[in-house]
């Protein structure tokens, strides 16, 4: 059975998160975390690793719309659990929804004292590039976990071939070697290792974590021991200056537009008229939208979790 960790409420992490039966209370159970855009194998990890049922979603769309815990199972004799987060580029969500949720479950975590003993961030590395918006997820994984949780980080790069192509090994040596990718982070002392879609290999990378000991984010500290604002976190200055930059896109493109208009009207052009009217409108939507999320973003509702 899965558990979906949802929004802000009453309820206590124990509450939500699957028990094992006597022999794994959850207060003794290792939690580990799925990071990682849509579509890098998040959730199929997560079945192959603990012989869950998750929804894998298909294409470019996503199937994880809140964070989702599998069954606790074991590795080396030791309770496991793993729970799987949206990717920052769900289909569903806006990134401040997400940043929020996975807010609130870490809070939830922190002050009920669940052992949370590694993050995992995946990425497909037969992605030919890694564009903005993974660069931007990067960021925000380093963010999220701050330098001294980076020794419980692993960066699993999944979806080789078998064998590997020239292409995906190169790709993995920029990966490692290049420091705004993940150099900096292994730096620190976080891992890198191929996930080759097996539950061998999944329980392997669950190995490398067993042993460390819990781990507490930077986010996690932020809210709760600084009492920060969820928008003046590190993951939240990071969201917030996307968003800032966003809305300043779009508010350039609507002056260019009312120019634009300005001219057809001139030149008495309707089709070229109602073509800039119709970009407008959807101009204005997103503007909105982003203007929806910012706001949200500096929401100082309390940080808590529930599940439905």
């Amino acid at each position: 059975m899965n558990h979906h960790l949802e929004e802000p409420g009453t309820r206590s992490l124990s509450e939500y998160l699957p028990t094992g039966g006597p022999e794994a209370p959850l207060t003794e159970a290792n939690i580990v975390l799925l990071f990682g855009c849509t579509g890098t194998g998040k959730t199929s990890f997560a079945n192959i690793a603990s012989g869950s049922g998750m929804q894998v979603g298909k294409g470019l769309r996503s199937s994880t719309k809140h964070l989702e815990a599998t069954n606790i199972f074991q590795v080396d004799n030791q309770p496991i659990v793993i729970v799987d987060c949206p990717g920052f580029n769900d289909t569903y969500l806006t990134e401040t929804e997400i940043l929020r949720r996975l807010a609130e479950f870490l809070t939830t975590a922190y002050t009920s004292k669940y052992s949370i003993i590694g993050l995992l961030y995946f990425h497909n590395i037969s992605d030919t590039r890694v564009g903005g918006s993974s660069f931007l997820h990067m960021n925000l994984f380093k963010a999220l976990c701050g330098r001294s949780a980076l020794k419980n980080a692993i960066y699993v790069t999944n979806m080789w071939s078998e064998p590997p192509t020239e292409d995906q090994i190169m790709r993995e040596a920029e990966l490692h070697d290049t420091e705004k990718f993940f150099g900096a982070a292994l730096i620190e002392g976080a891992q890198m290792v191929r996930h080759y879609n097996t539950r061998e290999s999944a329980h392997e990378i669950v190995r490398k974590l067993l042993g460390k000991g819990p781990v507490i984010t930077k986010l996690q500290r932020q809210l709760v021991d600084d009492k920060m604002l969820l928008e003046n976190t590190d993951a939240g200055l990071i969201i917030g200056e996307d968003l800032e930059d966003d809305l300043r896109k779009q508010q350039q493109e609507m002056t260019d537009l009312k120019e634009e208009k300005d001219k057809a009207l001139e030149s008495n052009n309707q089709n070229w008229l109602r073509r800039l009217e119709a970009q407008e409108e959807r101009t204005k939507a997103k503007e909105e939208q982003l203007i929806d999320q910012l706001r949200a973003l500096k929401s100082k509702t309390k940080m808590q979790s529930e599940i439905i």
